[in-house]
């Protein structure tokens, strides 16, 4: 096999040109390949500035046509994308990923005036949105080489002091945003709303809606109280932003503010294509859940075990009999408005349960979201996005995440706001895995499709999994979507 195969064109606008004709006269799945093979090629080959510019101008507009045939073609499946289409849609983010490496190593090249190299890095950012919406559509996460790319670029633009240049664009789809400071926030924005949870048309009008209003979104590099911090963007770590909650460990780095975003969602200005039910989830989840936290409803608090921290819970699950007050484990649909745990009345509201290090007693509260209710706790919490198990001896255990986190200082008192995840619940040994990521949590509701919890590894939507359950036969599992995901699990929907 040849390791070192020849280009399929001399790097030469008039051979690039021809090559484009044969190419494009090609079927668009065969088209799309050579694309890809020759972009590979282009961003292993070193090339200068001067000869790669010129190619990328040639190559971009294909790229992008293709990519947009490629995706009609895979969203003909309304439902969970079969193995063919899955491989059609891959190809086509892999199209828009190589593309946006192609622009990165050419403004690396950082030979331009601030004007063209800001079109540069505009249309690298661009290429990664482009390719983040499809990934969106297949519900599977981003890969950390377009979160690098955005960091890297930014910090470069920043440097060079060219993020509010005006880079007018002539290929029309690259034309949305005019700045390089505006296509960062549409990124962000994107991210920062977790389009994962939504159908393919409510992606699109996300999409849009981080597209338009991108410039709502406040960014500081340092905190204050006139630009108070909702989110956080480490553009060095090669992660999407972050959530701030108390005790975080924000390091300095880009500060977000949402205010005028969630300002704009819940006001009559906003007449978007989004449904009310979705405004409302994006509302609660761009303003970081402050609103809801802040909103428990008039009630004696309910009083409740809490244990934080993926291998607590699942230790919890496999042998709940050695906590104090719980006799048994299986999940139930809540009721709405909160666990339905009867009042305390003993007045030791904050009497410790010392069957386990892991154990805290919580004071609880249902909310005006009846999927959000908030705890309060005299220990610290872990950090956001970690589950959570409540429980006492009168009901079944309930499994949460947790959205956010406060302190009230003067009482020295840890208020957290819990997700309700709904459904019976076990725990999973994941064959072929390390001990430490080898556990998940299955959620069961009815009929609405079956979700994992699993550990954050390298998981991909379409890819299969083995799982064993209480000692049972091995079950084979497909991941048909990424529901959810936090630096502490991956939330998947199988089949």
């Amino acid at each position: 096999m040849n390791n070192n195969p020849s280009p399929p064109f001399a790097f030469e606008p008039d051979s690039v040109t021809e090559w484009l004709v044969k190419t494009s006269a090609s079927e668009n799945t065969h088209a799309s390949e050579q694309l890809y093979k020759a972009l590979k090629y282009i961003n292993k080959g070193n090339l200068q500035a001067e000869r790669l510019y010129p190619l990328l101008e040639k190559l971009t507009p294909e790229v992008l046509h293709h990519a947009n045939c490629l995706e009609a073609l895979f969203r003909k499946t309304e439902t969970d994308l079969p193995a063919k289409m899955r491989k059609v849609a891959k190809l086509s983010i892999q199209l828009l990923r190589q593309l946006a490496v192609a622009y990165s190593h050419l403004a690396a090249c950082n030979q331009f005036d601030p004007q063209q190299q800001a079109l540069i890095i505009k249309r690298a950012l661009q290429a990664v949105a482009l390719a983040m919406r499809q990934s969106a559509l297949i519900y599977e996460r981003p890969s950390e080489t377009l979160w690098k790319i955005i960091g890297d670029l930014y910090l470069q633009a920043k440097y060079n002091n060219i993020l509010q240049i005006q880079a007018r664009e002539k290929i029309q789809v690259l034309n949305k945003q005019t700045t390089i400071d505006a296509v960062v926030k549409q990124n962000l924005l994107f991210s920062l709303c977790s389009p994962y949870r939504f159908s393919g048309a409510e992606i699109d009008a996300i999409f849009g809606f981080a597209e338009s209003q991108c410039q709502l979104l406040k960014t500081a590099t340092q905190a204050s109280d006139a630009i108070p911090v909702n989110f956080y963007w480490d553009y060095e770590s090669r992660t999407p932003p972050q959530p701030v909650y108390y005790g975080a460990a924000i390091k300095s780095k880009l500060l977000l503010n949402t205010h005028d975003l969630c300002e704009y969602l819940g006001s009559a200005k906003f007449t978007g294509p989004l449904s009310k039910e979705t405004s409302q989830c994006l509302l609660a989840t761009l303003s970081n859940f402050r609103t809801a936290i802040n909103s428990t409803t008039p009630g004696t608090p309910k009083i409740y075990q809490l244990i934080i921290g993926f291998q607590q819970v699942v230790d919890f699950m496999e042998n709940p009999q050695q906590y104090a007050g719980c006799n048994d484990f299986a999940l139930e649909p809540l009721a709405e408005g909160g666990f339905n745990r009867p009042a305390n009345k003993s007045g030791k509201i904050w009497e410790q349960n010392t069957s386990s290090a892991y154990v805290n007693t919580a004071k609880v509260q249902a909310t005006l979201d009846a999927r959000l209710d908030v705890a309060e706790l005299q220990v610290m919490p872990n950090e956001l996005g970690e589950p959570a198990i409540v429980f006492t001896g009168k009901e079944l255990p309930a499994l949460c995440v947790i959205r956010q986190i406060q302190k009230n200082a003067q009482v020295n008192i840890w208020r957290i706001l819990l997700e309700k995840l709904s459904g019976e619940v076990s725990y999973v040994q994941v064959a072929g895995k390390s001990k430490a990521k080898a556990t998940a949590i299955m959620i069961e509701a009815g009929e609405a499709p079956r979700e994992i919890l699993l550990p954050v590894d390298k998981y991909s939507t379409g890819s299969g999994i083995r799982i064993l359950r209480h000692g049972q036969q091995f079950e084979d599992l497909t991941l048909t979507r990424l529901v959810d995901f936090t630096p502490h699990y991956m939330r998947y929907q199988i089949a």
